[in-house]
């Protein structure tokens, strides 16, 4: 088999997806952000300590706790939901 076939296979068989973890959200004016400079804070929803939303593809599947190892982010699987 051709090394472009067995790529081609692969990706049949084990195709990569997107994973999204969000962090939060917020609402504010138009006019609220149009003021905004760089340095400025905002207030987000989530609380510190709250698990964050994680999705495959767009479709959220669980919840995961924000991590940080060797200087990068990861995350600790908490819950799946759906089936």
């Amino acid at each position: 088999m051709s090394q472009q076939k067995d790529l081609e296979t692969k990706l049949v068989e084990d195709p990569p997806i997107t994973i999204d973890v969000m962090l939060s959200t917020t609402t504010m004016k138009l006019s609220e952000l149009s003021k905004l400079n760089a340095g400025e804070v905002v207030l987000l929803n989530q609380k510190v300590n709250e698990d964050l939303t994680i999705a495959f593809n767009g479709k959220i599947v669980g919840k995961v706790e924000l991590l940080s190892v060797d200087g990068n982010y990861a995350i600790k699987i908490n819950e799946i939901v759906g089936g």
